[in-house]
């Protein structure tokens, strides 16, 4: 005999395909999954900043000195699990989103959104471009990360000691 009780207490799930610019899939499944929790879904703090206090993002590069000491900086504020994903882009240089789930100990890639969400904020909030860039996916094809020579150089030395 079916659980009745059991039934009418979960709610009735649909599945909605949605359409989500590249750049903020991180941002939204945390939004959804903050919104599923019961938990208010208010913009990041990064995304609460006016535009005028915000520093201008540069690329990596720029000023070798000052990347180093600014990747120093932000490795120690990246999550353990964002600072075992950016050693495997740096390992590489350019990779497959399931060598670096698999190297980084993820369950699966679909973490990897999530992995990168703070770190591109962090990033960001001190005036560079994450470390790394990703190619478009296409249907079907993997994902690929690459980290350039300018970002390698500025995060040797954090990656270096992992």
């Amino acid at each position: 005999m079916p659980d009745l009780m059991a039934q009418a207490a979960q709610p009735s799930l649909v599945e909605l395909p949605v359409w989500v610019p590249s750049d903020r899939t991180a941002e939204f499944y945390q939004m959804i999954g903050r919104w599923l929790q019961g938990h208010e879904t208010q913009p990041s703090p990064v995304a609460a900043v006016p535009a005028q206090q915000a520093q201008p993002i540069q690329p990596w590069g720029q000023d070798k000195d000052q990347d180093r000491q600014l990747a120093e900086s932000l490795w120690e504020e990246f999550s353990p699990a964002a600072r075992r994903v950016f050693a495997v882009i740096w390992k590489h240089g350019s990779v497959g989103a399931n060598t670096v789930a698999r190297e980084a100990g993820l369950a699966s890639i679909h973490e990897l959104a999530g992995v990168f969400n703070w770190p591109a904020r962090q990033c960001a909030a001190a005036g560079r471009l994450l470390p790394c860039t990703h190619s478009p996916r296409r249907m079907g094809a993997e994902t690929v990360y690459t980290m350039d020579g300018n970002a390698r150089s500025a995060f040797s030395g954090p990656v270096g000691r992992v």
